[in-house]
């Protein structure tokens, strides 16, 4: 009968090492031939939020391939339709950062799978300003805003520098990475018009494990501390940058300091102050507009 499917046929293959059954049916007239895939849909549910806390809505939930979307509703949820198989999705949202990952539905028994929250960061904005060694702009991360100031740090290491020119017990306060980075490097990198816009900041210095932090400085340029990377940089992703970087916090004794390592870890224990390290300099800019 043309217009019914014949008996069903079945077919294998191995996925992520487990072998998976679909049962298809066929039905048609002549060349005119449908395949019907009679695996049983499974309704997969999550939520997608910010990374401080709130929902997130409107953000586009989609498997790569194939044609299942969705869209997540003033609450940040969502519930998408697949058959049962292996995964991999993609949460996108203008502004933020895309997300992906994986689940399975095979064992989904009651057909409905509630996946874990997603958690999206925002894209962070760049600026130019400045010039490199090389006489090149220099592009800055925005990392924070506060009234007319905005916080930023250079996208890339821009030099290789001792955090202190001799193997001692230093602090940020002392350390010759600070006086170079607020008289040479300011000098260099930056014309007068400029240098008006960049703030003179209050730092704290706080210890770590222990270890003295020192007094809090007034400075123009610094470095991220331990604190602040784990507060602006959430992941070691985010804070890989083609090598490693100085933070200005203490190591785990005097004569060390932290830093990031090239897979974006933060070694909190520190590395001798007389070794070169890269050098990614913050500060804060005063913007009216």
């Amino acid at each position: 009968d043309p217009t019914n499917p014949v008996i069903p046929g079945s077919a294998s293959s191995t996925r992520y090492g487990l072998q998976m059954r679909s049962v298809v049916a066929s039905k048609g007239v002549g060349n005119n031939i449908e395949t019907v895939n009679l695996l049983p849909t499974v309704t997969v549910s999550g939520k997608v939020v910010m990374s401080n806390g709130p929902a997130l809505p409107d953000v586009s939930v989609k498997i790569p391939g194939i044609a299942f979307s969705a869209s997540t509703d003033s609450s940040g949820n969502y519930n998408i339709n697949v058959p049962q198989g292996f995964y991999n999705i993609l949460y996108e949202k203008e502004g933020y950062k895309t997300v992906s990952s994986s689940f399975s539905t095979i064992a989904s028994e009651n057909l409905s799978l509630t996946i874990p929250d997603v958690t999206m960061y925002e894209s962070l904005e760049t600026l130019v300003f400045g010039k490199n060694n090389n006489g090149q702009p220099i592009e800055w991360l925005v990392l924070d805003k506060k009234g007319n100031k905005t916080l930023v740090i250079s996208k890339d290491i821009l030099f290789q520098e001792k955090y202190n020119d001799e193997r001692s017990n230093v602090t940020w306060e002392t350390c010759t990475l600070r006086s170079y980075l607020n008289n040479s490097f300011r000098n260099l990198a930056f014309t007068e018009e400029e240098k008006k816009l960049i703030a003179k900041s209050t730092i704290e210095n706080p210890d770590n494990k222990g270890t003295e932090g020192g007094n809090d400085t007034e400075d123009y340029i610094f470095l991220l501390s331990i604190d602040e990377v784990n507060k602006y940089f959430k992941t070691d992703k985010d804070r890989a940058c083609g090598g490693g970087w100085w933070l200005r916090s203490p190591g785990e004794y005097q004569f060390l300091a932290a830093y990031v390592d090239d897979g974006g870890r933060i070694i909190n224990f520190g590395s001798f102050v007389d070794y070169y390290n890269g050098v990614r300099p913050a500060l804060w800019l005063e913007l009216n507009q």
